[in-house]
């Protein structure tokens, strides 16, 4: 609204409605550092990650279903941790998702992922 408001000024202006350019009296928008979006692996990064844990292990299954639940599902690492046995809706193919907020979202199980669950 502000960045409207202070181009509506700035025309008004220009076309002479206004004496004065009021375009630097109404605040500019803060930019933050850092706000833009965050830099991701690229996809052969991705898949060598997610190949990276020793899945003879049950520590290495583990850590295999929450690469796919991140890589995936792209879930955070707070919902993957609130996943509950009842959060898997098996016959129907979906996993519940208790996000930020207390919502609540049904997601669609890949197969993959789902295999990496259930092993």
């Amino acid at each position: 609204m502000a960045v409207a408001l202070r181009s509506f000024c700035h025309f008004l202006f220009l076309r002479g409605d206004t004496a004065r350019d009021l375009y630097e009296s109404v605040p500019s928008v803060r930019k933050w550092r850092q706000s833009t979006v965050p830099t991701f692996l690229t996809p052969e990064q991705q898949e060598a990650l997610i190949a990276s844990p020793d899945r003879s292990t049950p520590t290495g299954r583990r850590d295999y279903a929450i690469l796919l639940l991140l890589a995936r599902l792209g879930l955070r690492a707070g919902e993957i941790v609130a996943i509950e046995l009842d959060d898997i809706l098996w016959r129907s193919g979906e996993l519940v998702v208790h996000g930020k907020g207390q919502m609540v979202e049904h997601v669609p199980l890949p197969f993959e992922v789902g295999e990496a669950i259930a092993m």
